[in-house]
């Protein structure tokens, strides 16, 4: 009887199933097929990390494996394979363009899945609530009748996304550009607490439980009690994108509640008579929690009160912030006793879920969960408003604990998931999630050897850094900087072929643009979806400028050929400062008696993983099929030009291996050409 492993090497041996269907053997993505295939056959509790390049073909791999697997396992009693993905342009080449292949695949090998189903799986907030829309829109115009048209149009579009296509605000985004102004997707999406106003939801849900295989998004799996994936009996879960894990774990961890917020949001039970009076007793109890911080002497000039730097005034806020918390709950659930009988409108179930969430969060903040939270009380430093602040500098290490309860195998794969620090390891990957007490079954680097080519130009080491001064509001950057990336850009151009230009911000990209008096680049304005520069970007010899095409960004000319010839990277996607993180950490230290090396450590988890996987994502715009050759302009003279060099070494990480000794041997602008060497 054969095994799974047998049916992989059928699909994708040197004479398997997809060289006869007219695709291409590598012996790559047929080594990373069988990693996925050996960490699903795992009787054990299993973690697969497979880092696998762009032309690696990573979703056949691990997509055509899970189908077999399930196919030959008709006895799972409806468990079910998740497929996890960072964006949703993945999730949809995977039901759209890459479904239909694999169909061909497995009867190509002798398996019929005709009747497997794969799925969607969306949290309630990807989708639109065409009432919480009309009513957004109906304010609107309320106070600009001008826009009346142009909205309707908006409302006549989501009502047939909502009965006759996807119903998913992000579909709608990617196809008309973005949301009309004003509107966000806060104001628009479906609430928890929400009869459900979106037929196409409501069709996904069903579809969804009789599907062997379940495609969905990070931030689905990460918040899976809400959003039903812990519903699920789950063999499996796949993790593509999973270099992006980390940064939504904290971006769901850590939150500031503002208590002018907190303020408005009890408006909303000013008509009930019960929920009014506990909400007014509430309102005392934020005011006297703002008397208390203001009292502060240095209320002026500091950011953060804590149980460390002013412990007595911070021992008195605990008691309000209890006292707020202990008044919203009695104001929630007699709001909803007033309300049982009634229906729920879209403002009704808003109040419901932001209060029930923020009573949520005012409980961490009094018992935080481990070492690494910190609880706070937050400053804003013009405004001087005061908030809740609930910090954990650790807060990836939750996905771990998430998904383990979830299932036992959990699979992570991307082209940028091994340690950059560490010599290509997996471990600091393991340590930041919460998986290092899982021992590894498989780890795996696969890179292409015969998929495009990259040549680079690297800035002078002559030409000053980018940035002159920077604060939290502001960036002045440096003129001779600026001048000489305008002169890289244009040097590309005289190639003739188009040039795509990634910067680290739309006030960049506007900047950069007015440098070029005898030509007109097309530059990517804040407000602007990037789809809007697409067409025209497809002429020839044309120039875009952009921040928001680092990833995902897959252009060809209509007939296939390669379009981006040339790519600049105007300089290295540092993230910015993070006040938050620095002052958290620094406090973590303190308290937990830890070396300024830990610190130091815990800043790069935070951030120079993301740098080095941004900087290869850029560079893999214009290597995506297997003859493109594609020029590298780096205009940032921070980034190393040999392994020699100190302080940035690790950043030579993101140039794919098969490309490094080109990059060894790359051109440096404004100089001579230096002699050959080989690694």
């Amino acid at each position: 009887m054969k095994t799974l492993l047998d049916y992989v090497n059928a699909a994708f041996g040197e004479d398997g199933a997809i060289v006869k269907l007219g695709g291409r053997y590598t012996s790559e993505q047929h080594e990373y097929a069988l990693g996925i295939a050996e960490s699903l056959v795992k009787p054990d509790k299993t973690l697969g990390l497979l880092q696998a390049d762009t032309g690696i073909g990573k979703s056949l791999g691990y997509l055509i494996p899970s189908a077999i697997f399930i196919a030959l396992n008709p006895d799972l009693n409806n468990k079910k394979i998740v497929i996890s993905t960072f964006t949703r342009y993945l999730q949809k080449q995977i039901i759209d363009h890459d479904l239909p292949f694999i169909k061909q695949i497995m009867n190509e090998i002798g398996l019929n899945i005709d009747d497997m189903l794969i799925a969607y799986r969306m949290g309630r907030q990807s989708f639109f609530s065409l009432e919480r829309v009309k009513d957004k829109c109906k304010g609107i115009i309320k106070s600009d009748p001008a826009r009346k048209d142009e909205l309707d149009d908006f409302i006549n579009n989501v009502a047939e996304s909502c009965h006759f296509g996807s119903g998913i605000w992000l579909d709608y985004i990617e196809e008309m550009g973005d949301l009309p102004a004003g509107i966000k997707v806060d104001d628009i999406c479906l609430l928890n607490s929400q009869k459900s106003d979106n037929e196409a939801y409501d069709f996904h849900l069903d579809r969804v439980k009789s599907a062997a295989i379940i495609i969905t998004n990070h931030h689905s799996c990460i918040m899976a009690d809400r959003t039903g994936i812990s519903d699920f009996d789950i063999h499996a879960m796949i993790f593509d994108e999973a270099h992006k894990l980390a940064s939504i774990c904290f971006d769901n961890f850590n939150h500031r509640n503002n208590l002018n917020e907190i303020k408005r949001l009890l408006n909303h039970v000013a008509d009930h008579s019960q929920a009014k009076k506990l909400a007014l007793e509430c309102l005392n109890s934020i005011d006297e929690l703002e008397t208390k911080v203001k009292a502060h002497p240095r209320f002026n000039m500091i950011d953060y009160l804590t149980a460390t730097n002013t412990p007595v005034i911070f021992s008195q806020c605990k008691v309000s912030v209890a006292a707020v918390q202990s008044e919203l709950t009695k104001t929630l659930n007699a709001f909803k006793e007033s309300m049982k009988d009634k229906t729920l409108t879209a403002k009704d179930a808003e109040f419901i879920d932001t209060t029930t969430q923020l009573i949520q969060r005012l409980s961490s903040w009094q018992k935080p969960n481990n070492e690494y939270t910190l609880s706070a009380i937050g400053v804003s430093p013009i405004r001087k408003q005061i908030s809740v602040a609930y910090l954990n500098i650790y807060a990836s290490k939750l996905f771990g604990a998430i998904t383990k309860r979830l299932t036992d195998r959990i699979i992570l794969t991307s082209a940028t998931l091994a340690n950059a620090k560490q010599g290509m390891s997996f471990g600091l990957t393991k340590s930041s999630l919460g998986l290092s007490d899982i021992e590894s079954t498989v780890e795996l680097i696969v890179s292409p050897k015969n998929y495009a080519n990259m040549q680079f130009v690297l800035m002078t080491k002559a030409c000053p850094p980018p940035i002159v001064d920077a604060d939290e509001n502001d960036i002045t950057f440096n003129a001779e900087w600026l001048a000489k990336t305008a002169l890289m850009i244009k040097k590309a151009k005289e190639s003739g072929d188009n040039v795509l230009v990634l910067t680290t911000s739309h006030k960049e990209s506007k900047i950069l643009g007015e440098m070029f008096k005898d030509c007109q680049p097309l530059v990517h304005s804040e407000g602007t979806a990037l789809k809007e520069y697409l067409q025209d970007f497809k002429r020839p010899n044309e120039i875009l400028i952009t921040c928001a095409g680092w990833e995902g960004l897959n252009l060809r000319k209509e007939n296939g050929d390669q379009l981006i010839y040339h790519v600049v990277i105007s300089r290295i996607p540092y993230n910015p400062p993070n006040p938050i993180i620095e002052f958290a950490s620094k406090v973590m230290c303190d308290r937990n008696n830890q070396t300024k090396t830990e610190l130091n450590n815990i800043q790069w988890i935070l951030s120079m993983q993301d740098v080095v996987s941004k900087l290869k994502q850029g560079m893999g715009r214009g290597t995506r099929s297997p003859n493109d050759l594609v020029t590298i302009w780096i205009a940032d003279s921070r980034m190393p030009h040999s392994r020699n060099e100190r302080g940035n070494i690790i950043l030579l990480n993101a140039v794919p291996k098969r490309f490094m000794d080109n990059y060894l041997n790359a051109e440096i602008f404004l100089e001579k050409k230096k002699e050959l060497f080989f690694i």
